[in-house]
C-alpha cells in the first residue's frame, strides 16, 4: 500500500517519499518534547487522566514520578476530579487523592441544645441508621449532645460543585472524611438543604415523607413500620402526637392487663 502515497505527496520514487516524509516526525518529536518538557502544560494534561492511568503515568520517568507526587499537583487533580473549586488540607495517607469516594465525603452541622438525631436527619435527608454509623455513635439519643460536629453524608456528586473539600479526621468518630463547605474557611461556613432540591422544591413528596418518619418511628420504639405508620396516620402527620397516641395506649394495656383477651375452654357450670 506504500505506492498509494505517490500521488499525494508528489513524488516519483519510494525514495523521495522518505525524505519528504522525514521533515514531518521531526516535526512531531520536537513537538512532544515541548509538550513533555513544559510542567505546566503536562500537569494539565495528567490531571484529566482516570486515577489507575495516573498511577502507571508515575512509571514512565523520574520527571512524571515527581509531578505526579508533588502536593500541588495531587490537590488540583482531586479538585478536577470531583469538581471542587479547591481542596484544602492534608489527607493522613497519599492514597486518598485517588481512592476517595462519594461517601466520604459530609456536610458537617454543628450540635445544637436541641438537637436529636432523628430531627439533623430528617433536616438533610438522611436516616439515622446512617447518622449513627457515619459518625461511631453508640445507641443513646444523649451521644448527639456530646459531639461538636455531627456528619452528614452527601447525597449527589453534583452538591460538590464549586465547594470548597477540607480532608478532616475525626478521632472520635475514627474516621477520614472531606467536608464540604461553601468558603475556604470550614468554621462558619453555610450549611445547605439537602432535603430541597433545584428551585426550593421539596425532594421529597407527602408519601415520602410518611413512609420515612414511620420507619424512623418504628425502629425507635421497636415496634413494625406499619404500626408506626397506623399512629403516623391517626396522629394527621405530627410526629409528637404520634408518639403520644403510642404512649397512651401503652398506658392503657399497662393498666388494663385482661382486657380484650377472649377466654378460651369448657366453660363451668
Amino acid at each position: 500500500m506504500y505506492w498509494l502515497r505517490l500521488p499525494l505527496l508528489g513524488a516519483s520514487s519510494y525514495e523521495e517519499v522518505e525524505e519528504r516524509a522525514l521533515p514531518e516526525v521531526e516535526v512531531l518529536e520536537t513537538s512532544a518534547s515541548q509538550v513533555l518538557g513544559n510542567p505546566n502544560l503536562l500537569s494539565e494534561i495528567l490531571r484529566h487522566l482516570d486515577s489507575r492511568s495516573l498511577c502507571q503515568s508515575q512509571a514512565v520517568c523520574k520527571e512524571w514520578k515527581r509531578l505526579v507526587e508533588s502536593s500541588q499537583f495531587r490537590h488540583d487533580f482531586f479538585s478536577s476530579k470531583w469538581g471542587l473549586k479547591k481542596s484544602v488540607g492534608e489527607p493522613r495517607k497519599a492514597a486518598y487523592y485517588l481512592g476517595a469516594q462519594l461517601s466520604q465525603f459530609v456536610w458537617q452541622h454543628p450540635t445544637g441544645p436541641s438537637d436529636s438525631l432523628m430531627a439533623v436527619a430528617l433536616r438533610y435527608g438522611s436516616d439515622v441508621a446512617t447518622l449513627r454509623r457515619l459518625n461511631n455513635l453508640p445507641l443513646s439519643e444523649l451521644s448527639v449532645q456530646s459531639r461538636a460536629n455531627i456528619y452528614i453524608p452527601v447525597q449527589q456528586r453534583s452538591d460538590l460543585d464549586g465547594k470548597y473539600g477540607h480532608f478532616l479526621y475525626d478521632p472520635i468518630a475514627c474516621r477520614e472524611f472531606v467536608c464540604v463547605a461553601d468558603t475556604e474557611m470550614l468554621e462558619g461556613s453555610t450549611l445547605p438543604r439537602p432535603i430541597n432540591g433545584a428551585g426550593g422544591k421539596p425532594r421529597w413528596s407527602e408519601e415520602d415523607k410518611a413512609k420515612k418518619l414511620s420507619k424512623m418511628m418504628a425502629q425507635a420504639l421497636h415496634i413494625s413500620e406499619q404500626s408506626a405508620r397506623f399512629y403516623y396516620d391517626e396522629a394527621h402527620g405530627d410526629l409528637k402526637a404520634a408518639y403520644q397516641k403510642y404512649d397512651a395506649d401503652k398506658e392503657w394495656e399497662r393498666t388494663h392487663p385482661f382486657a380484650g383477651k377472649v377466654m378460651s375452654g369448657p366453660s363451668s357450670l
